[in-house]
């Protein structure tokens, strides 16, 4: 019965392939014994980089997102106002000039302290001269709804409806 065998990895020597003699191993060369310090910090500084890059983008894409939801918002209050006060009543009973003020909410998501806007109505009376020299009396309805985004600037959305009788 033979002998069992030194593993290579624990014994001194590097066992040939043959299995005749065995070979001494090779000295450590530096570069064989891992990174340098400089190489690690360049590393870790290009990395920490890509990453503060990838949290800006993400962060400036959740802004405009936000302020996309906003400004849609903000439209679906202005024609659902138009849809609610103006589509049905009659063109006479609309007052011939005027301004209403109202709050309005814009992002009640935000819990305790909801983002709240100011919707302006306004409506002026003119006369349009058709092609064939005869007024036609006409009245805009002008709605806007303006908010400040958290310490934005301001932010605004205006629809404007010519109505006739």
């Amino acid at each position: 019965m033979n002998p069992p065998r030194p593993l290579h990895w624990l014994h001194p020597v590097r066992c040939a392939g043959s299995g005749s003699q065995p070979e001494p191993m090779r000295p450590v060369r530096r570069r064989d014994g891992g990174f340098s310090i400089v190489e690690v910090l360049i590393a870790s500084m290009i990395l920490s980089i890509m990453v503060a890059a990838v949290v800006g983008f993400i962060q400036k894409s959740n802004e405009i997102r936000i302020g996309g939801d906003h400004r849609r918002t903000a439209r679906a209050i202005i024609d659902t106002r138009f849809e609610q006060r103006y589509r049905s009543r009659m063109f006479n009973a609309l007052p011939d000039a005027g301004s209403i003020d109202t709050e309005v909410t814009i992002d009640s998501r935000t819990g305790t302290n909801p983002l709240r806007g100011t919707m302006y109505t306004r409506i002026d009376s003119t006369a349009v001269t058709c092609t064939d020299n005869m007024e036609v009396p006409v009245k805009k309805v002008t709605i806007s709804v303006n908010w400040s985004d958290y310490g934005e600037e301001p932010c605004s959305v205006s629809v404007s409806r010519w109505l006739v009788p």
